[in-house]
């Protein structure tokens, strides 16, 4: 009797744990399928990321190049004399190609008439561009430097256009033009193939293509499109892959970045390629098989060894996730939560044993010049180099956290405002002198805290010292 209890028991069980695996399975399956659809929306956003900073960056380059040669008297006199130094300018572009990694830039001077006067990589002007080229027109009435892509007679290029002046009149106008190649270069290096497409509808403008590859009547703008990445897709209608975000066939991702004009016209598509067997991921299968075996010998073996080594993954995850919310994703060191927490925390600590507490707060001085000149990523990286080293000169006790993008607090404990004061005057000096990524400098506010006040007036006075002192010229330290 008490076997055929045991069978039963040991059969409702075995049903039991059978169920569960199924259940168990599809889940692992389902959760597969989730982080399958994160890992290709994030390749998407940084795989569009990517492009747009680089062609950024490359249009910062050229203009540079562009308001350089501008300022060149020779230039000025070869519009005068309306006689162009085509020597001169060949050794220029030469001194590009062994001195910088633009390997094929243009240069391209025109008359105040719109009149092409000289084309760096061929032979061919006097011609107008008054019925083709709008950003010239913009150039003429703005009277400003303009960066854009936009195609012309020759190709599909990144331009930096600058009026020439003289006696404050415009007199002519320089255009410098790169192209895509050494993005797509760069974009190699992420294991991405690039295809510039021109819209179809420029074609009759194209008089002299220059890199003379089509697609049907859509011109290819980069010299190292892949060939079989282009009979690809002439065998599959190019224009699939203009709209849509992304497509996924033939193992291949395939993303597509729409390039425009100045009007906000798009009038190109940069689309990447990549096999779906570089995309970064947790390797699923794996993760899946594992997670099953696993799950079914514990569970099949002892029941309570299961549960004991849920509660300790649901425990860890949570310890991490709780790490996670306090924690700046980008420097490491706290974030404006975990601040909030130790203020209220160091308060009370003040308020039962009486001691001194001090607060510095402190902000990178034209950290948005950064930004926009030299791109985001040197960006963060900035913030990292200085947030190590101003973790490594404060003292043991003392709370570092970062509340706002380039906005950190300092919390200052047994410390009075005059200490405090020289904490921070020590640390504008070395960051001041570190000159690590980027030299930069910081401005300080810094106060001490007065017994029984609340934290929102805490707060506000030390913003103001703050604001003070990057009111009195920035790299201050202001106490109030």
């Amino acid at each position: 009797m008490k076997n055929y209890k045991f069978y039963i028991v040991t059969s409702i069980l075995f049903i039991v744990l059978v169920l569960f695996s199924k259940i168990y399975i599809d889940f692992i399956y389902h959760k597969k399928n989730e982080l399958q659809e994160l890992s290709y929306k994030k390749q998407i956003l940084d795989s569009k990321k990517r492009v747009a900073d680089m062609i950024f960056a490359k249009q910062k380059a050229t203009v540079a190049m562009a308001l350089s040669l501008s300022n060149d008297k020779e230039l000025l006199k070869n519009l005068e004399n309306n006689n162009i130094s085509k020597n001169y300018y060949t050794n220029l572009i030469e001194n590009f190609k062994q001195h910088t990694e633009y390997k094929n830039i243009w240069i391209h001077i025109i008359d105040k008439d719109l009149t092409s006067l000289y084309r760096s990589w061929t032979d061919k002007s006097g011609d107008s561009l008054k019925d083709i080229r709008k950003d010239l027109h913009n150039v003429l009435a703005t009277k400003k430097v303009t960066y854009t892509i936009s195609p012309g007679k020759f190709d599909l290029s990144i331009k930096a256009i600058v009026p020439i002046f003289e006696n404050n009149e415009i007199v002519g106008i320089l255009e410098v033009i790169s192209h895509f190649n050494s993005i797509s270069k760069q974009l190699k290096k992420f294991n991405t193939d690039s295809i510039v497409v021109l819209d179809k509808r420029f074609k009759q403008q194209l008089l002299y293509p220059f890199t003379n590859l089509f697609i049907g009547d859509y011109y290819i703008a980069n010299f190292d499109a892949s060939p079989q990445i282009r009979e690809y897709l002439k065998n599959n209608e190019i224009q699939r892959y203009f709209n849509p975000s992304f497509i996924i066939e033939n193992n291949y991702m395939v993303i597509s970045y729409p390039l425009k004009s100045l009007d906000d016209e798009t009038i190109a598509y940069y689309l990447m390629f990549k096999k779906l067997e570089y995309i970064d991921s947790v390797d699923l299968d794996f993760f899946v098989f594992r997670w099953i075996a696993l799950a079914l010998i514990l569970v099949m073996a002892i029941a309570g060894v299961v549960n004991i080594t849920m509660f300790y993954f649901i425990r860890k995850q949570r310890d991490e996730l709780e790490l996670l919310s306090v924690t700046d994703g980008l420097t490491g060191i706290g974030n404006r939560r975990f601040f909030q927490e130790k203020m209220k925390d160091e308060i009370i600590k003040v308020k039962r044993y009486k001691h001194s507490l001090s607060f510095i707060m402190l902000d990178i001085d034209h950290f948005k010049q950064v930004n926009d000149i030299h791109g985001h990523g040197v960006g963060d990286s900035v913030l990292k180099e200085y947030t190590n080293l101003i973790s490594l000169i404060l003292r043991e006790g003392d709370i570092f956290a970062r509340i706002g993008g380039e906005e950190f607090m300092i919390i200052v404990p047994y410390a009075s405002g005059v200490e405090t004061r020289k904490i921070a005057e020590k640390l504008r000096i070395e960051v001041q002198n570190h000159k690590k990524i980027l030299p930069i400098t910081m401005s300080f506010g810094v106060t001490e805290y007065k017994f029984g006040e609340e934290i929102e007036v805490i707060l506000k006075r030390v913003d103001k010292a703050l604001y003070e002192a990057k009111e009195s010229g920035r790299n201050k330290v202001v106490v109030r």
